[in-house]
């Protein structure tokens, strides 16, 4: 669940200093005893800290160990890229200028929401322009015959790649954040990339 990996982002970006002292190459016999068993005590003790800084991070680690992670999904939309898109140039190669972008298309009140957006890329097949071209062949065993799968007629029309576009709010979010962001991913989108009502 993305959601979780984006809970331990933060945790581990607002927690860093306090879990281990510095370079590893400098603390060498330190970081050798730093494990996940050793990681997952230490913060569990934190709530009953008398700084405040700890015993806030407490809090939140302690809702992680709880199972109960910061962020949810509100929108995904599904992209595909086929041999002639110019992938690099769509705005959904990069998670910051989704971002920007649908902070731009929100109404006001919305804009200045906490938002996440994640961008997990799948490779359907390689494209025929990169480094594999001619590195890849069909073979037909009823002929015997080899030829280049780019000229394979169900090849050709796969994708290359594939983005999940996938924007989260923070699990306190009000009501309507979702919906706003719903409709300027849309409009970023545009309107296509929902899942077919047959794909389960």
């Amino acid at each position: 669940m993305r959601a979780i990996d984006k809970t331990l982002e933060g945790l581990f970006r607002d927690s860093r200093d306090l879990l281990f002292p510095g370079n590893p190459l400098e603390y060498l016999a330190e970081y050798r005893q730093f494990t996940e068993w050793s990681l997952l005590v230490d913060v569990a003790r934190w709530t009953a800290s008398d700084e405040p800084r700890r015993q806030a991070l407490g809090v939140r680690w302690g809702r992680l160990l709880g199972r109960q992670v910061d962020w949810e999904t509100a929108c995904e939309r599904n992209l595909a890229f086929r041999a002639g898109d110019v992938e690099r140039s769509s705005i959904f190669s990069s998670p910051g200028m989704v971002e920007q972008a649908l902070r731009e298309a929100m109404p006001p009140e919305w804009a200045d929401l906490p938002l996440q957006v994640d961008l997990p890329r799948h490779i359907y097949r390689p494209d025929d322009r990169a480094a594999s071209a001619g590195q890849n062949f069909l073979y037909r065993s009823a002929t015997g015959e080899i030829r280049p799968l780019t000229d394979d007629q169900l090849f050709r029309q796969m994708p290359v790649t594939h983005r999940t576009c996938r924007v989260y709010v923070p699990k306190s979010a009000p009501p309507g954040q979702a919906a706003a962001i719903g409709a300027a991913l849309d409009q970023l989108a545009g309107g296509a990339g929902e899942d077919d009502l047959t794909n389960m």
